[in-house]
């Protein structure tokens, strides 16, 4: 199994590889745009303590315990770890008959919404029924986050959304916010 290297490039584009704090040497946390620390490229960073995601700007230091002295390689490693795990969950829940530049739109899109949330698409009813463009239309629609308990359209998120869809549909890669 194997994602395309497209679909790699399509997460690494839209996640950047982004240090948290350029004052210090490393690969430090940063915060995303609805407040939830990550690492590398968009991991989002779960403590094994509270049982949840680390949020918020007041728990910047937790972040930077969870993961201390973080280098190049260790951001690859957390993210081809991560993407194999979301292939695997994303290759359960459609037809085999996708091809990798498919299965790897599919694992970007999971990877940024979470499967549970791909579960539930509709992007997944359109796919099981044999309907890509339709499933690329689809994706679309997932473009928005709540910032200060609002829902809100953020651009970066249409941006992807549109490379996901093109990816998925016709198996090319165009970034839309270069």
């Amino acid at each position: 199994m194997a994602i395309s290297q497209k679909s790699i490039d399509l997460i690494k584009h839209y996640e950047s590889l982004h240090d948290g704090d350029l004052s210090k040497i490393g690969i430090q946390p940063k915060m995303d745009p609805l407040g939830i620390w990550t690492i590398g490229w968009g991991h989002a960073i779960f403590d094994p303590i509270s049982g949840r995601f680390v949020k918020e700007a007041a728990n910047k230091k937790r972040a930077e315990e969870l993961f201390p002295d973080f280098n190049l390689q260790q951001a690859e490693d957390l993210l081809k770890r991560d993407l194999s795990t979301y292939e695997i969950e994303v290759r359960k829940l459609v037809p085999g008959t996708l091809n990798d530049d498919q299965i790897g739109a599919l694992v970007a899109f999971s990877y940024n919404v979470g499967v549970a949330a791909f579960k539930s698409s509709s992007a997944l009813v359109a796919i099981n029924k044999g309907d890509i463009k339709l499933a690329g239309d689809k994706l679309l629609l997932w473009n928005k986050g709540t910032v200060n308990g609002v829902k809100v359209e953020l651009k970066g998120l249409t941006y992807r959304r549109m490379s996901e869809r093109d990816l998925l549909v016709s198996g090319t890669l165009k970034y839309y916010n270069v």
